[in-house]
C-alpha cells in the first residue's frame, strides 16, 4: 500500500509524534507495527508546474525511514486515521508538526502528497466546498493519484482542514474533483483527546517547527524527569517532553530528579548518573576517569562523545575516530567501538550479530 500523511501538532505542542492519514490505507493494529515512512522525499529544487521537468521523477532521495505505527483512533465516515510513530525521527530530519483548523467555513490552500509514490508534489484547489464529512475540492493546478490518499489539505494559513479520500480527478480529467475527509470538524470527538491535550477547546493551531537541531527540554526516563538536549533523551530511549518544557510539565510516574549530582543544575549528567556506567567490556580495564566511559574494546572516550553517536542513526563499527571529528582529548586515530552487546548494538544502530 503507498499513501501519504502528515505530522500534525497538538495544544500541548510537545513534539508527540501523531500522524494523520486515511482510513482506508488498510493501517490496523495487527499490521501498524509493519508502517515505513519517507521524510523529506522531495525534489532538491522548485521545477515550472506544468513543464515536463516537474512530471519528470526528480532528484529526491528515500534514504530518510522510520519504522512501525500504533493505530490510536479511526472513523471510516470521514475516512480519518490518527497514529502515533514508534521510531522517532532523528532531529537531523527537521521534520515540523502541522498545524490543523476546526472551521466549517476553509480558505482555499494546497494540498501536499506523493502521487503513485513519488516525491512530493503540490496541488493548488480553485475552491473548496462543504460535501457533508468531505471537503470537496476542484483544482486550479495539479491532480491527485493513488499514492496521495491521506494527504493533508491545507488552508490558507497553512493549516491542516482533512486528509485525502479519493475522486475523480486524474490527468486526463483535471477538471473532475477530490473529496477530502472534513475530520477535524466531522471526527472532533475522537480526536480532540489527541490534538487538543490541554483541553483548550480553541479553533485553531499554528504549525510547530523546531528551529533548534537539537532543543532543550523536559525527558522522562526510567521514570524520572530531567531536563536534556533532544538527541541525548532519545540516545537513552527517554521520552522527550518537547523544546522548552520543564519537569513541571512532566506526566513522568514519579517527580524530578533534581540536581543528583550537585552541580547545580537539573541536566543530563544527572540523568548519567542515574542510569549509571554505560557498560563494562568483558575482560576489559574499569578505570576510565570520571565523565569517560569505555568502549567495546576498552578504549576511553568523553561522555560526551557516546551521547552525540549513540541512537544517532549510525553504525559506530569503528568507523569513527573522535578525534578527527574535534575530539582533541581523545587519542588521534584511535576508532570508537559502540556495537558490542553491553552497548545493545549501538543502541539499535547496528544489526546485533
Amino acid at each position: 500500500w503507498l499513501c501519504s500523511g502528515g505530522l500534525i501538532n497538538n495544544t500541548s505542542q510537545n513534539s508527540d509524534y501523531l500522524f494523520l492519514t486515511a482510513n482506508h490505507c488498510n493501517v490496523f493494529a495487527d499490521n501498524d507495527d509493519t508502517m515505513v515512512l519517507y521524510w523529506n522525499y522531495q525534489n532538491s529544487t522548485c521545477r515550472t508546474p506544468g513543464s515536463s521537468e516537474s512530471g519528470g521523477a526528480g532528484d529526491g532521495s528515500r534514504g530518510q525511514t522510520t519504522n512501525g505505527a500504533t493505530v490510536l483512533v479511526s472513523r471510516a465516515s470521514c475516512d480519518m486515521k490518527l497514529v502515533r510513530l514508534t521510531e522517532q525521527p532523528p532531529a537531523a530530519y527537521g521534520v515540523t508538526w502541522a498545524g490543523w483548523s476546526r472551521t466549517t467555513s476553509p480558505t482555499v490552500g494546497a494540498g501536499v502528497h506523493h502521487p503513485s509514490g513519488a516525491a512530493k508534489r503540490i496541488s493548488i484547489p480553485s475552491s473548496v466546498a462543504d460535501q457533508g464529512q468531505y471537503w470537496r475540492v476542484y483544482w486550479a493546478a495539479g491532480i491527485t493519484e493513488g499514492g496521495s490518499s491521506g494527504s493533508p489539505l491545507f488552508d490558507a494559513d497553512h493549516r491542516i482542514i482533512g486528509q485525502l479520500y479519493g475522486g475523480l480527478s486524474s490527468c486526463q480529467a483535471q477538471d473532475e474533483w477530490d473529496d477530502y475527509g472534513s475530520s477535524l470538524v466531522d471526527a472532533w470527538d475522537l480526536l480532540s483527546s489527541y490534538l487538543d491535550p490541554a483541553e483548550t477547546n480553541q479553533m485553531t493551531l499554528d504549525t510547530l517547527c523546531t528551529t533548534d537541531p537539537n532543543p532543550t527540554g523536559a525527558c522522562c526516563t526510567n521514570g524520572e524527569c530531567v531536563i536534556a538536549e533532544q538527541a541525548d533523551c532519545l540516545a537513552f530511549h527517554g521520552t522527550w517532553l518537547g523544546d522548552g518544557t520543564t519537569c513541571d510539565d512532566s506526566p513522568c510516574p514519579t517527580s524530578c530528579l533534581g540536581d543528583i549530582n550537585g552541580d547545580g543544575e537539573v541536566s543530563t549528567n544527572d540523568l548519567l548518573t542515574v542510569i549509571g556506567n554505560w557498560g563494562v567490556c568483558s575482560g576489559a580495564e574499569t578505570d576510565c576517569d570520571s565523565g569517560w566511559t569505555m568502549d567495546c574494546q576498552g578504549t576511553c572516550f568523553p561522555d560526551y562523545v557516546f551521547i552525540q553517536w549513540l541512537g544517532d542513526g549510525s553504525c559506530d563499527d569503528g568507523s569513527y575516530i573522535p578525534y578527527d571529528a574535534g575530539c582533541t582529548e581523545c587519542p588521534p586515530g584511535v576508532p570508537i567501538y559502540l556495537n558490542c552487546d553491553e552497548f545493545n548494538c549501538d543502541w539499535g544502530d547496528c544489526d546485533c550479530p
